[in-house]
């Protein structure tokens, strides 16, 4: 092989190495840019004066419960109703202007339609409701860990009598949660789903109500909904950081010098409070451990052989061997 040739074979190798550092930093790239966002985007401001958010929670699957590492994965569907008079028009609106005005959005159309069941269309003649410029309530979901960039997006908002708003999601996505394993496993276990609120019209504020909950969405017809756990209950219960003072529970105060503290040591000083720090809901999916597995394999046998262990009293002190060999014989 001549020098030309030798040349050659190493700029080919050269050229593999660089494409397969590529592709591999594009593969280690490609879970942080498709992370998603929270599903429940809000729009718009408040009803002037405030407005009362019912929440309802109905869970579809949960579909793990992991326990070693403090995490579990959900499906939950969220439906959230409010009174608004200014909705109504402004879906007429929007909707009209989406199907009639070329240039609506720079010619783009709604940007986002009332419900992701359909496909939106420019076309008057059909039912597509647009709902651009419609309030819809935000909240942050604190504790997950991540939402899966393969979850089907559903969502549906309509509209009802006397002004009234209606608003579901799908939720799926996998949480961190305190566990508690003191009675285990005999545990009963809460997992938490915290939703807090984001509003940056504090004069219009947003008051959080549970309504219905629910642990099927759909009944399967055969099969267990979770393997080694039972789903009990699902329970919805409201957030108010400011009467529960949560930054102040176990934590250290601001330094003296702090112009906006987050926990001032005065009471003459305001705290720092964010747009996050007002109301919000936190979801709880109650679960039992399945504890036949564990009675069998573990605390069955270890109640045998402590029952076996007082053969050695029936035995004669004289026999020394034997009771012997009984413990020895229990010990292997």
């Amino acid at each position: 092989m001549g020098p030309c040739t030798r040349w050659q074979v190493a700029s080919q190798l050269r050229l593999v190495h660089t494409l397969l550092a590529a592709l591999l930093l594009a593969g280690w790239a490609a879970p942080a840019s498709a992370q998603q966002l929270t599903p429940f985007q809000g729009r718009g401001r408040p009803p002037q004066g405030g407005v009362d958010v019912y929440m309802s929670a109905v869970m579809d699957h949960l579909v793990e419960v992991d326990d070693a590492n403090y995490r579990f994965e959900v499906v939950l569907y969220v439906q959230m109703t409010w009174t608004d008079p200014r909705a109504a028009p402004a879906v007429a609106a929007a909707t009209n202007a989406s199907t009639t005005d070329p240039a609506y959005n720079n010619g783009n159309g709604c940007a986002y339609p009332c419900t992701s069941i359909y496909v939106w269309q420019a076309n008057p003649n059909t039912t597509n409701d647009c709902c651009d410029d419609i309030f819809l309530p935000h909240f942050e979901v604190i504790n997950v860990r991540g939402f899966s960039q393969d979850r089907v997006v559903r969502y549906g908002i309509q509209l009802g009598a006397n002004n009234s708003v209606a608003w579901w999601t799908h939720l799926q996505g996998q949480m961190y949660t305190p566990l508690q394993f003191r009675p285990f496993p005999f545990d009963k276990q809460y997992l938490s789903i915290q939703m807090q609120l984001g509003n940056k019209y504090p004069d219009d504020p947003v008051t959080v109500i549970p309504s219905a909950t629910g642990t099927q969405l759909y009944s399967p017809s055969t099969g267990d909904e979770l393997s080694g756990w039972t789903v009990k209950g699902v329970y919805i219960r409201t957030l108010n950081l400011s009467q529960q003072d949560l930054v102040q529970a176990g934590s250290t105060y601001s330094a003296a010098g702090d112009p906006w503290p987050l926990n001032p040591a005065s009471n003459n000083q305001s705290a720092f409070t964010g747009y996050l720090w007002q109301t919000g809901a936190e979801i709880f999916i109650e679960v039992d451990r399945i504890s036949t597995y564990y009675i069998i394999t573990a605390i069955l046998p270890i109640v045998i052989n402590t029952l076996l262990s007082l053969l050695v009293f029936s035995v004669s002190p004289r026999h020394l061997d034997t009771r012997l060999g009984i413990v020895v014989t229990l010990f292997l």
